[in-house]
């Protein structure tokens, strides 16, 4: 029995030094990586050191604008807008009845 009680001493010391060398090893990466974290430049060029793409200036000109399909669209949408309140705010001019209407031809 005590042979047994040694073994599992044994075996229970054995994985408490796996579980020490595992967490220490898990430290140490943990350092490490850290460590080149803060080596590696955070400005302009992202978090692995790439160079990021920059539009040129002339193109975001371009987006500016409207394409020319666009220009006459909204022209043609306006101009039956306008013809529309045109015919909506007409005011139609009404004539006096004409007299000869009013009299009597056959009496």
């Amino acid at each position: 029995m005590a042979e047994q009680g040694l073994s599992q001493n044994n075996v229970l010391s054995e994985q408490e030094e796996k579980e020490a060398k595992i967490s220490k090893l898990q430290g140490l990466l943990k350092g490490r990586l850290e460590r080149k974290e803060e080596l590696v430049p955070k400005e302009g060029k992202g978090k692995y050191n790439i160079t990021v793409p920059v539009v040129f200036e002339f193109l975001e000109r371009v987006k500016e604008k409207k394409t020319i399909r666009e220009q006459k669209l909204e022209q043609m949408l306006k101009e039956a807008k306008d013809k529309q309140l045109e015919e909506i705010n007409y005011r139609v001019t009404v004539n006096s009845v004409p007299r000869s209407t009013k009299q009597p031809l056959f009496q």
